[in-house]
This record gives structure tokens, C-alpha cells and sequence, in this order.
């Protein structure tokens, strides 16, 4: 017996979940369809909403519609002196609201809003004009149609749907003192049946208002998220704008950089030709002299003449050598130990030829035992543009030419506690204080041929790679002074 009880009650168990099963899928195939009836087609934020609420307010009428029709149905079918609505009446209108519903699924929302409104409008009106516009039903149907005319439309058509709807009422109230021999039903207790009917409309005028509100809502928030992508996007957009004009800023500069070394380059290899053609023409002539006339000299004076070819052989090196590092640079980045005083009378081997072309004279007073650790060939370039800015400088002050004074260029090194201080001064034409503060961060020229990068790249060459500073002191027409400050080795491994 207990085992025909247990397999009955495992029987019973499986046809329970088997229907669980199938009303679990019924939802759910419920669900997605009400979710692709109440879809919204427009593209339109505010269009979608309308439509939306429109698609729900059709969807929840034509539930109600059916679930009322099946009672006067039953009721018409039942009850043999029948004196409610005519069923086939009842039919039309819930045909109605489903033809009102496929025109806003096939995209026709708008019309099917319009007749929405105008047949609430029509039936509002008929029940004022049939059982008084005091009747409750009249009012809260009223407050319904002014309600989805908000909602659906607009506020202003709302206001103007409110107006026409109290003009409809002053003529209802009219036609109900005047015409209409309406029951006392105002003295009547209010039955259930009121009750349920008027929170029916309270709860549907409530929800489409609350409908309303929580789609405009959603309409703010997702602007909100928008807003926001929209503001990372933007700031991710300017910081890539940011760096990639930081990058063309800086391929320009090497660009600009590159060129300046080039023109710099063809200023000066017209100097450096001819101070080499001295010494080779020295060489020339003592070679051929003793060459052609060995008689004539003793050994000694044959040995003065060798030495003396010597002397142009040793100083064709060093142009070579000064021409090598300006035109050919290796090793950019690699930081050696540089006497400053070779530096500088190398700087001076290349730019000679456009001081002595200008009357310049250069004056240098540095210690022998100065020496910089940084790389040799960014020691070269910054002090040849520097002191060709300064034969420039001197070249073009008129009152020095007037005045009679000799253009001068003095460059001073000396040794500090932990930092090595180089000082290029002249008496040219000066600057202003204006000019000053821009001199290292525009690539302003004066110059016919310059570029006016030269000095951005010196300025760049000893702050950022060598970790100085820079200094300029200037007044118009009485001369610049440069003043550079360079750290030893041992300054910058302490900083560290």
C-alpha cells in the first residue's frame, strides 16, 4: 500500500512541476510579447517616450476592455431583461482600440494619439450629455482626457484640451438643468460598485501621470550618462589633440633644429675654407722654397721652415677637427669630459673667418683646468651660436660704427664651488626687456638668413640636457651679456 502511495505521490509531484514548467514558459512568452507590443519604433528620445506610454495606455485598455467585455457578454447572454450596452457597440469599441494600436505599430503613433484623444473626448462628452456633466464618471473622465493630451502631446495642447473640455462642461451643465430629468441619485449612499469604478479611474489617470514622469526621468538620466561619456570623450579627445600637437611642436623643432645646424653650417664653411687656405698656402710656399733653393739654407734654417710647416699642419688639425664636430656629429648623446678652453678656441676656429669679416674682436680668459662633463659636440653648438648671435649683435650697432669704438666679445669662464659659470659679453646693439623675455621661447630672428631657433635650442641644450641655467642681461644699445651656469658632475650626483 505505502509503495502505490509513494509512486502516486512522485506521479503527482512530476505533473506538478510539468505545469510549473508550462506556466513558467507561458510567462515568459507572455512577457516577450507585451515587451515587443509596448517597443517604441521613433528614433526621437522624446518621440519614443510618447510612444511608449502610448503603446501601454492602448495595452491596458484593451486588458481592461476584454476583461469588462466578457462580464456584459456573459451578462447580455444570461440575463433575460438585459438593459446595459450593446454588445456589438461594446465590440466596435474594443476593435477600435486595437486598430489604434497596430496605426502605432506600424509607425503611425501620432494618428493613433489623435483618434485616442478624440474618441475619449466623444465618449466624455456623450456621458455629460447623456447622464449629466455632474455626474463623477464625467468629471474623471474629463481629468482623463486632459491627462493623456499632456502626457501624449504636449503641456500646451494640454492647457488648450483643458479649455475646450470646460467649455464642453458649462454647455453639459446647460443642457443637464434645462433638459435632462436626472434621477436623485446624488441623495443615494455611493455603492461599491462607485467605489471600484472611481479608484479604477483615479488609479489609471495616476499611472499614465506616473508613467510619464519615471519615462522623463529615464529620458534625464540617459542624458546624464551621455553628458558625461560625452565630457570623457571630450577630455580624452583634447588630451590626444594635446599630445599628438606636443609631438608635431617637437618634430617641428628637430626639423627647425636640423635646418639651423644646416644653415649654420653653409654661414660658416666659407670661414673655415679660408682660414685653411693660410696654412696650406704656409705649407706650399716653405715646402717649395726648400725645395727648389737647398743651398741656400743651413740646416737650421731648413729646420725653422719644417717647424713652421709643422705649425699649419697642427693648425689645419684643429680647423679640420672644429669643422669635423660641427658638420659631422657623432655621439650625440654620449657625455665626456671637455676642457672648456679647447671648446672655446675650437668654437672660435669656426666662427674666425665672420669676426675678423666684421671687425669683431674676441677676447677669451679661461682657466686651463676647466672642464665640463657634458657632451662635447652640445658644448661646440652652444657656444658657436652664442657667439655668432654676438658678432651679429656687434655688427649691426650703428653707434659703435659713429662712436668709433672697437666691437668687442669677451668670454669669461671660472670655476664655482660645484658648478661651472661661462659669461659671453659684448657691446652690441642690445635688447629690450621685451625681447628679452621672449628670446627663448619664440624663434624670433632679426636676421635676413637666420631661423631663430638657434637660441630655443641652446636655451634647451643647457637646461633640459646639461642641468643649467641661463641668464640674460641686456639694455638697448649698450650690449648683452649671457650668463651660463653649468653643474659639475659631482653637483648633480648629490642632487640625486
Amino acid at each position: 500500500m505505502s509503495y502505490f502511495l509513494v509512486q502516486a505521490v512522485k506521479k503527482m509531484g512530476m505533473v506538478a512541476r510539468a505545469w510549473m514548467a508550462r506556466a513558467t514558459l507561458c510567462l515568459i512568452i507572455c512577457s516577450k510579447g507585451f515587451k515587443r507590443v509596448l517597443q517604441p519604433l521613433s528614433k526621437n528620445e522624446d518621440d519614443r517616450r510618447r510612444e511608449y506610454i502610448l503603446n501601454v495606455i492602448l495595452v491596458i485598455s484593451l486588458c481592461a476592455l476584454s476583461t469588462l467585455g466578457a462580464t456584459l457578454y456573459w451578462n447580455a447572454a444570461t440575463v433575460e431583461a438585459y438593459a446595459g450596452m450593446s454588445p456589438v457597440l461594446f465590440t466596435f469599441i474594443i476593435i477600435l482600440y486595437a486598430t489604434l494600436l497596430y496605426l502605432s505599430k506600424k509607425g503611425y503613433w501620432r494618428i493613433s494619439t489623435a483618434l485616442l484623444l478624440f474618441i475619449n473626448a466623444v465618449g466624455t462628452i456623450y456621458t455629460g450629455w447623456q447622464w449629466g456633466a455632474s455626474l463623477p464618471e464625467t468629471l474623471l473622465l474629463t481629468v482623463l482626457v486632459i491627462a493623456i493630451a499632456s502626457v501624449l502631446i504636449n503641456s500646451t495642447f494640454g492647457f488648450i484640451t483643458a479649455g475646450i473640455m470646460i467649455l464642453s462642461l458649462s454647455v453639459l451643465g446647460v443642457h443637464e438643468a434645462i433638459h435632462l430629468n436626472v434621477p436623485d441619485w446624488r441623495l443615494d449612499e455611493i455603492s461599491v460598485t462607485d467605489v471600484i469604478t472611481y479608484s479604477v479611474m483615479f488609479l489609471f489617470i495616476s499611472f499614465i501621470v506616473w508613467l510619464s514622469n519615471r519615462e522623463i526621468d529615464r529620458s534625464l538620466q540617459r542624458a546624464r550618462i551621455s553628458e558625461c561619456l560625452l565630457q570623457k570623450e571630450r577630455n580624452t579627445l583634447e588630451q590626444k589633440v594635446s599630445e599628438r600637437t606636443e609631438e608635431l611642436i617637437a618634430s617641428q623643432r628637430k626639423r627647425l633644429a636640423e635646418m639651423d645646424r644646416v644653415v649654420k653650417v653653409g654661414e660658416l664653411a666659407r670661414g673655415i675654407i679660408h682660414d685653411l687656405m693660410n696654412p696650406l698656402t704656409s705649407m706650399s710656399l716653405y715646402m717649395e722654397e726648400v725645395g727648389n733653393n737647398p743651398e741656400k739654407y743651413s740646416i737650421d734654417a731648413t729646420r725653422a721652415m719644417i717647424n713652421k710647416t709643422l705649425q699649419a699642419s697642427q693648425r689645419m688639425n684643429s680647423f679640420m677637427e672644429s669643422a669635423h664636430n660641427l658638420i659631422s656629429p657623432i655621439q650625440l648623446h654620449e657625455n665626456k669630459c671637455s676642457n672648456l678652453n679647447k671648446k672655446v678656441h675650437m668654437a672660435y676656429d669656426v666662427i674666425a673667418y665672420n669676426a675678423r669679416r666684421n671687425n669683431v674682436r674676441i677676447v677669451m680668459n679661461i682657466s686651463e683646468s676647466i672642464t665640463i662633463d657634458a657632451n662635447p659636440l652640445r658644448i661646440q653648438y652652444m657656444l658657436i651660436n652664442l657667439l655668432s648671435n654676438a658678432i651679429d649683435a656687434c655688427a649691426s650697432a650703428e653707434a659703435i660704427k659713429d662712436a668709433g669704438v672697437e666691437k668687442t666679445i669677451h668670454i669669461d669662464g671660472e670655476h664655482l664651488h660645484d658648478a661651472v659659470r661661462i659669461t659671453i659679453s659684448d657691446n652690441g646693439c642690445g635688447m629690450d626687456d621685451e625681447h628679452v623675455k621672449r628670446l627663448f621661447t619664440h624663434p624670433k630672428t632679426t636676421k635676413s638668413h637666420g631661423t631663430g631657433i638657434g637660441l630655443m635650442n641652446t636655451h634647451s641644450i643647457i637646461t633640459s640636457e646639461l642641468g643649467g641655467t641661463i641668464d640674460v642681461v641686456s639694455k638697448k644699445g649698450f650690449g648683452t651679456s649671457i650668463i651660463i651656469t653649468l653643474p659639475t658632475r659631482e653637483s648633480r650626483d648629490t642632487s640625486y
